[in-house]
């Protein structure tokens, strides 16, 4: 039996990396959002320290766009993400080809969707409970279309360095072709 819960309409609040997606009105010439993106990443960089952004990266189609923000860690924020996200979005400059904002996904028809990740060290387990996952959301009235990412290819990694295992190492010395 699948038992539902209640879903956080603003999950990245919790979070120190926030998603920020362009929701494209349409179909466009990848110069064109290239170069919407391109604002919105000057507007952010003019304002990383009020922001307290760290890094950010955006990848962009014709049709859609996306930046991830990843905001210094907790321990030194001053802010909350939840404010970070609402200032962001105040002083945005006008895009004209989308809405950008961190919400859920709006679709021409007024529906919503949502995404769920699911992190673990084993790739084939995780494939295997997406696949799971996608199988008893898909039973639930509503929620169409229903579908994993699990073997389409779509990966992110992730590194994180140890900086002193590292200097110990041979990963912190240059290798030298022969």
């Amino acid at each position: 039996m699948l038992k539902l819960t209640k879903v956080d309409p603003f999950p990245q609040e919790a979070s120190r990396t926030l998603m920020l997606s362009y929701h494209i009105d349409g179909s466009y010439p990848m110069p064109q959002v290239e170069q919407t993106v391109r604002r919105v990443e000057a507007y952010l960089e003019a304002n990383k320290e009020k922001f307290e952004i760290e890094t950010f990266y955006s990848v962009w189609l014709n049709d859609e766009a996306h930046t991830r923000l990843y905001l210094k860690p907790k321990g030194e924020a001053k802010l909350p993400a939840r404010q970070i996200m609402d200032d962001v979005i105040a002083g945005m400059p006008e895009i004209i080809i989308g809405k950008p904002n961190f919400e859920f996904e709006q679709s021409a028809g007024g529906s919503t969707s949502f995404t769920l990740q699911l992190s673990g060290e084993s790739t084939e387990q995780l494939a295997g409970i997406s696949r799971e996952v996608a199988h008893r959301l898909s039973s639930v009235p509503g929620l169409e279309p229903v579908r994993s990412e699990a073997g389409t290819g779509e990966q992110e990694v992730q590194v994180v360095v140890n900086r002193a295992t590292a200097r110990h190492s041979s990963a912190s010395r240059p290798r030298r072709s022969p």
